[in-house]
């Protein structure tokens, strides 16, 4: 495959996630970047970024299903799971 120097962050996604008509469905995963953490030390502070706000917010729409509309009592209901998945934390959710 070809791959050019600068490639957006959707179009290697897509590289990712196509599959040759020998490739068995349930050995494709979709590409999921690893959520950064900051270091311990700067994990006391009580202030988040507006960087890891944007990442936990882009994280629970990734994982909301979106189907339908949601009432504010399922999204709630949701980033529980979220949390008891470990998909987010706690202080995240409640932030």
């Amino acid at each position: 495959a070809i791959s050019r120097a600068k490639q957006t962050v959707t179009a290697i996604k897509r590289q990712q996630e196509l599959k040759d008509e020998y490739s068995a469905v349930q050995l494709v995963t979709p590409f999921q970047k690893p959520i950064v953490k900051r270091p311990a030390f700067m994990q006391r502070e009580k202030t988040i970024t507006s960087a890891e706000k944007g990442t936990i917010i882009h994280t629970a729409m990734q994982h909301l299903t979106m189907n339908r509309r949601l009432t504010l009592i399922e999204i709630e209901e949701e980033l529980e799971k979220m949390v008891e998945k470990e998909i987010l934390s706690k202080e995240e959710v409640e932030r």
